[in-house]
């Protein structure tokens, strides 16, 4: 999933959580806040931005999203400054930066005549369809209409398309071969993996403290293998040794097609990758196993839903570039453009009715 697209994904489902509304009376916004440059900017758009900030600033609280007026009476660091900012201050700058971004997307996707194909429209009103059928009333109770759910998903594409556009093999300004070799060889980390399982699979067993001590340990048996006269690879791993995981979970027996479909891999970790296993300490368990290997060398990490052998290889040597070059290009470029899209919405002709959009409030947000 690319992160442009899985942007909206994670808001639509911050707005399909929501949906278990007490208040039933429909939220009354302004149809017009004015416009950045050809950009309109509707009263529904701005309170699917502010709804989304609210959303973002209610999770750094120790209040349920739900709790409004205590939500907006707290204070958050935020965790893009690292200051500690009143909610509504947070919400109303993130809100107006996000309408300068969503601007830049348009007029810069306007600008270099780009367009998004017919089964891309569709993926995306069949989207908004399935959005609306299961928490359409609640959506409307805020003031959002489908419209703008429709025109914000489609900002994720376009966000997308413009990346490949600018940066990408035919873009204006292409990254370069070297430039992707260097990136892959110094910040990402390569190898096969053998993933074991904490959970069966119908999701009835969960391992408990025993069993997760027994994973573990054929985990670790399993890394010995590959890493002791044996010298087992991935594949041999794990045909031995998922089929203890197997009895340990109560399952079936699985067929060796099964085990290497199922159970094996190659995976390439970037640095956001990577970034989700941060501890609060800001120690990072997986990457200091994996930085810790050298090629040719397995080691154990968790990674949340299995323990993971990893057997780590250059980068350079087990990756085809041109399968992962839209991968790289998205980790290397993705802050950049993000940036360069909020600066060609600030550059654009700001007609926004500031008096208006400051009538649209998130003390008047519903569930």
């Amino acid at each position: 999933m690319k992160r442009f697209i899985a942007l909206f994904l994670a808001l639509a489902l911050i707005l399909g959580l929501a949906g278990c509304a007490k208040d039933t009376q429909e939220t009354s916004l302004p149809p017009s806040l004015g416009s950045l440059g050809d950009v309109e900017v509707s009263g529904s758009l701005y309170r699917l931005i502010q709804y989304n900030n609210y959303s973002g600033a209610a999770s750094l609280t120790s209040y349920d999203q739900s709790q409004v007026e205590e939500v907006l009476g707290a204070t958050v660091t935020d965790p893009v400054s690292g200051e500690e900012v009143p909610v509504p201050r947070y919400i109303e700058d993130h809100s107006l930066e996000q309408l300068y971004y969503y601007a830049g997307v348009a007029s810069w996707f306007e600008e270099l005549g780009l367009s998004l194909d017919g089964e891309t429209l569709d993926t995306i009103a069949s989207t908004v369809e399935q959005l609306w059928v299961y928490n359409g009333e609640h959506y409307e109770k805020n003031g959002i209409d489908q419209e703008t759910v429709k025109a914000y998903m489609e900002q994720g594409y376009k966000a997308q398309a413009l990346l490949d556009a600018v940066y990408g093999p035919e873009g204006l300004t292409p990254v370069t071969r070297e430039e992707y070799e260097e990136y892959l060889a110094g910040e990402c980390y390569a190898g096969e993996l053998v993933y074991l399982p904490i959970a069966s699979m119908d999701g009835g067993l969960v391992a408990g403290a025993e069993e997760m001590e027994e994973i573990a340990y054929w985990a670790e048996t399993a890394a010995g293998a590959i890493n002791g006269p044996e010298q087992f690879t991935a594949d041999q791993a794990a045909l031995e040794y998922i089929p203890a995981v197997m009895e340990v979970l109560g399952q079936e027996p699985l067929s060796q097609e099964d085990i290497l479909s199922g159970y094996t891999g190659q995976g390439l970790f970037l640095p956001q990758d990577l970034a989700y296993y941060e501890e609060a300490d800001g120690s990072n368990p997986v990457l200091e196993v994996i930085q810790g290997l050298d090629y040719g060398q397995a080691g154990v990490i968790f990674i949340g839903s299995a323990y993971g052998v990893f057997l780590r290889q250059d980068p350079l040597e087990a990756c085809d570039l041109d399968q992962v070059q839209p991968q790289l290009l998205e980790a290397m470029r993705v802050d950049t453009i993000q940036a360069q899209f909020v600066e060609k919405g600030q550059g654009l002709e700001d007609h926004l009715d500031r008096e208006t959009l400051d009538q649209v409030t998130p003390d008047t947000l519903k569930w």
